[in-house]
Parts: C-alpha cells; sequence; structure tokens
C-alpha cells in the first residue's frame, strides 16, 4: 500500500538480535533471543538489528539497520568487525528519513560470511572526533554476534531459490517451498484480473509489470518500487482481503508507466488515486464518503494541504481514507476525464501541497481550498452507519498495534523502517534469506493469531470483543516495550494463547489461527516446513494443552 522511499541513510536506538542462543525441542534449528542495547550515556539511544534476522548462517551476506530518535548532525556511524582497529565495513552521515521523524541507515549485505561461523564482535560508533577514532569504544558499544554453521539451516533456508514466471500481463518473481509457489496460478490469475480491471479505466503501458511475491509481511502487506512487491502467506496477520492490496499496488505498476521518471503526483493524490480505482483501502467496496466523514466527524481530519505535506507522517488509515475520498469526490464533482487528466499531468511545485494547488487550479480553474471546503460540505451532511463509525476506529486502533508489534517482534517489516534489499540485485546474486520468514516462536505467534482473531472479530461485527483481544494484544506490547522480563505474562489470555502456540509447535506443526473458547481451542496449522494445511482441536488441562484425536 505504501510507495517505498528508499531512504539508506542513518537512524540510531540498537536493538540487535545478538546470539543468545535457544534450542527448541520441537524444531531442528537455532533461535537467538533479541536483547536491548543502548548507548553510552550522552550518545543517543541507538536500535541496531542484523539481517537475516532471526540468525545467521556461515554463507550468509550479514546486513545492518541503525535509527535514531534524535538528530544526529553530521556524525558519522562506524561499524567495524572484529576489532576497533579494523578498516570499516562501513560508514556513512546521517541522514532523515521520508517516512518518520527518525534517522534511518539501511546496509544491505555488508559482510559475507561464508567459512566465519563463531563469534564475532561488531564495534559500533556514532559521532567524528575522538569518539570515532579506534581505540576509543566504550565497552556498551561492542556487540556480541555469532555466525552459525551452515548445515545447521532450517530446510527452507537451505533449499529457497527465486523462481520466475510470466502471463499476459506481467513477470512474477517468487521464491520456491513457499506459499507462493503452491498457490502460483491462483496468484497469477487474480493479477490478471486486477490488472483487467484497472485497464479498463487506466492507459496500460507498452511493457509487461514485474510483481514480486515475498512469504513475509512487510508494512500493511505491499509496497511499489519499480516492481510491485506483494506479502503473501499463511499467516497474514493483517487480515486484509489479498486480491485488494495487489489491485492497489497494480494500480501504482500501471499509472507509474505513464509518468516521466522524475515526475509524480503528490503521493496523497498517487495514493487517493489507488484506493478510488480499487474501491476500497483494505477491502471492497468500501463507502469511501462515509468513512471520511466519521474521520471528519469525529474530530481526526487533517486538513488537505496539512496532509498533502506530510502525507507519510499521518496516521495511515485516516491519511488513505482522506486521499481516497478526496478523489473520488473531485471525479463526482468534475467527470473521470477531466481528473484522470490532472492525475496524468503532475506538477513539479513544491512543497507536495503547492503540487497539488496547481493541478487542481490548471484542470478545474478551482484552489485547493476551494474544492476541500465543498467536499467537506458533503461529509457535514453524511450520517455514518454506527457500523462505519466503529469499523473505522477500530481499524486504526488495529493498524497502529500491528506497526507496534512490528517494531518489537519483526525488525524490518514496519512500514517505516522495512528491510527489502534490492530485490532485482538479489535475484541476480542468488540471495534469499533477507526474504524468508522469521524463525517460529511461539510468542510472536501468540501475538500474530490474537491480532488474526481480533480482525475476525470485527468482521463478525463482535466490537466489544475485538477491543478487548486489541486491548490483550496491547498489554503484551506495553510490557515489551518496557522490558519487561515475561511480556505474554502481562495478559492471562496471552499466556494461554502462547502456552498452547508453544504445544503446538513441539506437536511438529504451525499454528497458523486460533479460535479459543474456555478449555477448548480449534487451532489452524501446517506441518513445520511444510505448507499443507489442516485443523487440529485442543483442550486445556491441569498440565497444560493436550491434542484431542
Amino acid at each position: 500500500m505504501t510507495r517505498r522511499q528508499t531512504v539508506y541513510a542513518f537512524g540510531l536506538v540498537l536493538t540487535m538480535a545478538i546470539a543468545t542462543l535457544l534450542l527448541a525441542p520441537y524444531r531442528p534449528e537455532i533461535r537467538p533471543l533479541p536483547a536491548d542495547w543502548t548507548g553510552p550515556e550522552g550518545s543517543g539511544g541507538i536500535q541496531l538489528s542484523l539481517f537475516p534476522d532471526g540468525a545467521i548462517y556461515a554463507g550468509d551476506w550479514m546486513g545492518l539497520q541503525a535509527m535514531v530518535n534524535s538528530d544526529p548532525g553530521k556524525s558519522l556511524l562506524r561499524v567495524r568487525l572484529d576489532s576497533p582497529t579494523a578498516s570499516p565495513l562501513a560508514k556513512a552521515n546521517l541522514t532523515r528519513s521520508g517516512m518518520g521523524n527518525f534517522w534511518i541507515l539501511q546496509w544491505p549485505w555488508l559482510w559475507n560470511s561464508d567459512g566465519q561461523a563463531g563469534w564475532h564482535t561488531l564495534f559500533v560508533y556514532p559521532g567524528g572526533g575522538s569518539g570515532g577514532e579506534p581505540g576509543s569504544y566504550p565497552p556498551g558499544m561492542q556487540y556480541p554476534v555469532q555466525i552459525l554453521p551452515a548445515d545447521w539451516k532450517p530446510a527452507l533456508r537451505q533449499s529457497a531459490r527465486w523462481r520466475e514466471t510470466q502471463s499476459a500481463c506481467c513477470e512474477y518473481y517468487y521464491l520456491a517451498g513457499t506459499e507462493s509457489e503452491r498457490d502460483r496460478s491462483d496468484l497469477i490469475g487474480e493479477t490478471e484480473q486486477a490488472y483487467a480491471k484497472i485497464t479498463v479505466r487506466l492507459h496500460p503501458g507498452d511493457s509487461k509489470l514485474t510483481v514480486v511475491f515475498l512469504p513475509r509481511l512487510y508494512g500493511q502487506g505491499g509496497l511499489t518500487d519499480g516492481e510491485g512487491i506483494l506479502s503473501y502467506l499463511d499467516r497474514n496477520y493483517t487480515g486484509t482481503d489479498f486480491p485488494v492490496v495487489l489491485t492497489h499496488e497494480m494500480v501504482h505498476l500501471v499509472a507509474d508507466a505513464g509518468f516521466p521518471s522524475n515526475l509524480r503526483p503528490p503521493a496523497f493524490l498517487n495514493e487517493g488515486w489507488a484506493v478510488y480505482i480499487t474501491g476500497g483501502h483494505y477491502r471492497t467496496p468500501e463507502p469511501l464518503q462515509e468513512r471520511a466523514a466519521v474521520v471528519y466527524q469525529s474530530g481526526a481530519y487533517v486538513p488537505l494541504a496539512t496532509l498533502a505535506d506530510s502525507f507519510y507522517l499521518a496516521q495511515h488509515e485516516i491519511a488513505y481514507i482522506e486521499a481516497g475520498a478526496f478523489v473520488e469526490f473531485l471525479v463526482g464533482r468534475f467527470g473521470w476525464e477531466k481528473v484522470y487528466a490532472m492525475f496524468r499531468d503532475p506538477s513539479n511545485a513544491q512543497p507536495p501541497s503547492a503540487a497539488l494547488d496547481a493541478m487542481l487550479q490548471t484542470h478545474f480553474g478551482e484552489a485547493l481550498a476551494r474544492c476541500e471546503s465543498e467536499w467537506l460540505d458533503v461529509l457535514r451532511a453524511e450520517t455514518p452507519e454506527p457500523d462505519q463509525v466503529q469499523d473505522v476506529k477500530f481499524t486504526g486502533a488495529f493498524f497502529d498495534a500491528i506497526r507496534r508489534y512490528q517494531t518489537d517482534y519483526a525488525p524490518g517489516s514496519n512500514v517505516s523502517a522495512m528491510w527489502i534489499p534490492d530485490i532485482p540485485g538479489a535475484r541476480e546474486r542468488g540471495i534469499t534469506a533477507d526474504y524468508l520468514p522469521s524463525p517460529v516462536a511461539a510468542e510472536s505467534v501468540a501475538l500474530e493469531t490474537l491480532l488474526i482473531e481480533a480482525q475476525r472479530q470485527a468482521g463478525d461485527r463482535e466490537w466489544t470483543q475485538a477491543w478487548e483481544t486489541l486491548g490483550v494484544i496491547g498489554r503484551v506490547l506495553d510490557a515489551k516495550e518496557r522490558r519487561a522480563p515475561d511480556p505474554a505474562a502481562a495478559s492471562p489470555r496471552a499466556d494461554s494463547y502462547r502456552r498452547l502456540a508453544s504445544a503446538v509447535l513441539r506437536g511438529g506443526s504451525e499454528p497458523l489461527s486460533i479460535r479459543l473458547e474456555d478449555n477448548r481451542a480449534e487451532v489452524t496449522v501446517r506441518p513445520l516446513g511444510g505448507l499443507e494445511k489442516g485443523v487440529q482441536v485442543w483442550k486445556r488441562t491441569d498440565g497444560g494443552w493436550s491434542r484431542v484425536g
């Protein structure tokens, strides 16, 4: 859903998966436990993540992401391996992210660990002068990293290879042994349907589009970066309608083919266009005006000039609702052909609100302020249904919880700091580990299945239960963020999910969803390392959970 802004620049609070190792009794692989670190007093908090996440095996290319929440000025971040006097693996000035109020640096594929199994030390220090010179590293800025033996890799890490195929509209890339290979025919059919729907209204380009299906969740499930990148996985905890996310990204790909390489409409208009053409943001059909009226009448509305100038900094769901509904209003007010002509004629004025204003004045003879005033009259006259009021409020809170979960448990997944190194380059070099799922851990599975349950409850309009489930998730995230030793223990229900997930994993299966009622649970599963789905029934006993039948 997000247009990727590649800013390989600095960001600093160091969250690092160092190798405190745990042999999982139910799975023949090693999973490092993450440990939180902070820099020396006065250096600013640094969040450092190593990739591939979960574990690095000999032969993997190690990458690094660093983030900071305060302006580091012109400081350099230096990274050295095994010796404070070694030549830096990398060094760079720190620049601000375009996706939030922080600074971020992503260094993919810094070091080839082939033949390097064992313990190593990263020396990381921000700053120039004496603080950045060899020999001056405080103890808190040295990080142990274990490279595991290559033959310990899980089966998928060993066998994953890039695969490609084509259809009339598109070229497709996916990873062997994943859900995308299993469901390849269905995915191609859905993509062709989306393309046909879009090109009834938008002019297609001459070249085939490139679509990549990956088995881990990025942001809300999709983005464009020259290629359409879609998350496709069995335990997709967003609860979104995959064809809707696919269509949204396909709109971007088709539309982009008609723009010069260096000129695009403002993000507000570009994303609103995709929501409007798709017929909704996460599901279709969505009554865009009614949902925008909920936003406006609740006091959460962001004035359009402000939103245009800081689109990706605004609350995500509100931003997309406003953008899609405003484009729909323009089409109703001025007609499809005129709005399409405006969209295809972007302005290079700055800031983005000025570009939007210029486009409206050029094609309609009305300023942004005038169009917005007319639109707000429409929103004031709406009387949203109670379910829409609940759904808009819940959807925003739900996806905010997802973004917290991704920050706390899934480095590189949050929309503001996604780790998706150069995919064409990865295909050329045969690199796959960065794009595979994180190792399965009971606590993460518990939270993801709780998210799935909350979304199911919301879909069934069980609002009280949905909010209660979201509250359970929030309590665990609160505990995680205050570094409680056992975050899942913050909620008895979350602890039950975690214990059940652990039991299922020990039994050789991976939970995909959990329906827990009293002392009975229905668990959708697939075999560890496999893709065939099934259902198991479990019951709670004094000694924990046991499978029925």
